[in-house]
């Protein structure tokens, strides 16, 4: 599961009680009926469509944690374009990014060489990503998160108390500025067995140009409002109100909100990995 500053990133989580914080072009299958234009083997079929209950959209832009995420110069990626920035509330709890990549990075004992090897990144970019002065991608964020034995959520975790109940209020958040998204959190940690994230995302927004993939089995995409242009290995499909898509979390996906008004998506997945 809000931009034009493309070369300084700013990652901080901001949450009233706790902080913290899923390809190339080609065939399109589109429309409310699941009409498709290819007939391909090997595409996805869709699934039966799933109207979801739309609640607390009055409060998904509260309490946000900041994160400018723009130009991956080191990776080649840029950030889709359109995004707009959003707001920036007040918190109590701040966790940066960068500074929390290199104390997991120390606490392995890892060099910064090591650890951009195994992220697929350059040593230059990675240094600049723990002094708060590059842009990650959500894929290059992903890869340091897999080379550090974490995931993003984790990154950006903060102490939960127990309980199944999460509040509006009380929802981990992650605003993606420079990619026109917000993603809020509506499971705890990732020790479970299921994640749901309610993602907002901007004309134009999404989660960038470069796919990822990640370790979890299985995600189902529920689209609440407004359309999404969704790449799930060669093959795109648009998806409008009320459409789902059932997809492996490990083939590399993206997606974008290629409508005028804002798309308010559900991104349903197991096990948690994200």
């Amino acid at each position: 599961m809000t931009t034009t500053d493309r070369t300084i990133v700013d990652c901080k989580v901001l949450s009233e009680r706790r902080g913290c914080i899923t390809p190339p072009l080609g065939r399109v299958h589109a429309g409310a009926q699941g009409r498709c234009s290819s007939t391909s083997a090997g595409r996805l079929h869709r699934r039966k469509k799933v109207m979801v209950r739309q609640t607390g959209s009055e409060a998904i832009l509260q309490d946000l944690m900041a994160v400018r995420l723009g130009t991956d110069a080191a990776a080649g990626t840029t950030a889709s374009p359109g995004a707009t920035a959003g707001p920036v509330a007040t918190a109590t709890v701040e966790v940066d990014l960068g500074a929390r990549i290199r104390g997991l990075r120390l606490a392995r004992h890892a060099t910064l060489r090591q650890l951009a090897a195994q992220a697929a990144v350059t040593e230059s970019f990675l240094s600049q990503v723990e002094r708060g002065v590059a842009s990650p991608s959500i894929a290059s964020v992903q890869r340091i998160a897999r080379a550090l034995d974490t995931s993003i959520a984790e990154l950006f975790a903060a102490d939960e108390s127990a309980g199944t109940v999460v509040r509006v209020r009380d929802r981990r958040k992650i605003v993606y500025q420079g990619l026109g998204a917000v993603d809020e959190f509506l499971t705890r940690g990732t020790d479970g067995r299921l994640q749901v994230i309610y993602s907002t995302i901007e004309p134009g927004g999404g989660t960038g140009d470069e796919a990822y993939a990640h370790d979890s089995d299985e995600e189902v995409v529920v689209v609440l409002e407004g359309s999404l242009d969704m790449w799930v290995g060669p093959e795109h499909y648009r998806l409008e109100v009320g459409d789902a898509i059932t997809h492996s979390s490990r083939v590399p996906h993206r997606n974008t909100n290629p409508g005028p008004g804002v798309a308010r998506v559900l991104f349903c997945i197991t096990p948690p990995s994200f």
